[in-house]
């Protein structure tokens, strides 16, 4: 059994060569680009980036208040405007983490040109390393740069080692860090996270001004078929 964190060297030049020709495809740049030319503004009030298929349903359901500008099929990756509101929401899913850094730089001036930046990934709650029993349904935890400060968000505990985070949310507030900017990434350690989108994941989104459709009440909301 391997040690964490243990090197394992290739007992040959030849196991080199074969793991280099297996993965020299992962060498090749994809070159996303946007379905559409837009102008993005150099003053941005909020962008937030909500990664994963669970947030990206959640809002497309019942966020009535964002108007589609923009996308990029091949990741799952699609740009909202608030209405009346010069803030944005990027959604973004099912994509390869290899081209994070690729999708970092397609976004960019969104994420150098904003007041503020908001990121928000849910994960299972099984990955949430603790040294504690932990009897929470739903475990939030918080990462900032250190400009940030005087955030609604900042009662929730920081994201405690050995714990990560990685892909565009890391890439986003890694970036924000460089440039001396204030960034603060959400994570959502949860095991059932389409229940919690409802709850704790709404009740913040509200404060950013997410105006959500009413829920329908009743059996019709329900999981039961006749």
């Amino acid at each position: 059994m391997n040690n964490f964190g243990e090197i394992i060297e290739p007992s040959s030049r030849t196991t080199w060569e074969d793991w280099d020709e297996n993965n020299s495809s992962t060498d090749t740049q994809t070159n996303l680009q946007f379905q559409k030319h837009i102008e993005i503004p150099n003053d941005i009030e909020i962008f937030i980036l909500l990664e994963g298929k669970y947030l990206a349903h959640s809002i497309k359901q019942n966020v009535c208040n964002l108007e589609l500008i923009n996308s990029v099929p091949e990741i799952s990756l699609k740009i909202y405007k608030m209405h009346s509101l010069e803030s944005y929401v990027c959604i973004i899913y099912d994509y390869d983490i290899i081209c994070s850094s690729e999708i970092i730089h397609l976004l960019e001036k969104y994420i150098t040109n904003s007041k503020k930046v908001i990121s928000m990934i849910t994960k299972p709650l099984v990955e949430y390393a603790t040294s504690e029993v932990c009897h929470e349904e739903c475990v939030i935890r918080r990462l900032s740069t250190k400009n940030c400060k005087n955030s609604s968000l900042s009662k929730y505990p920081c994201l405690e080692q050995p714990n990560i985070i990685s892909g565009i949310s890391a890439g986003v507030v890694c970036l924000r860090e460089h440039l001396d900017l204030s960034a603060l990434a959400l994570v959502f350690y949860t095991e059932y996270p389409e229940e919690h989108e409802q709850n704790e994941i709404h009740k913040i989104l509200e404060n950013f001004h997410f105006k959500f459709n009413p829920k329908p009440n009743g059996i019709l909301n329900s999981n039961l078929y006749i």
